[in-house]
């Protein structure tokens, strides 16, 4: 059966994988991993662009980030709810 395709493959993760290794090149001094690692979720849930629709995660569910700069739109919107909720 050449040229089969299984129905079930790891692609998503293997992509995950390859960023997370890129990601780990780019910041070896780096001790609190924690930090990093929340870094990561945001950036691969808000900023950073899907192949098959050019939207990010969050906004498939919605949400819009209305600046040209992701990080600073998602920085102004924090504190806009930060206000509201004081």
């Amino acid at each position: 059966m050449v040229g089969k395709r299984k129905i079930v493959n790891n692609n998503a993760v293997e992509n995950h994988h390859t960023l997370q290794k890129e990601l780990h090149k780019v910041r070896k001094g780096i001790t609190k991993t924690q930090e990093c690692q929340d870094g990561f979720k945001v950036y691969h849930n808000f900023i950073k662009k899907g192949t098959k629709d050019d939207k990010t995660p969050a906004e498939r569910c919605g949400l819009k980030i209305e600046n040209i700069n992701k990080w600073s739109g998602l920085l102004l919107k924090s504190l806009e709810n930060d206000r509201k909720e004081k």
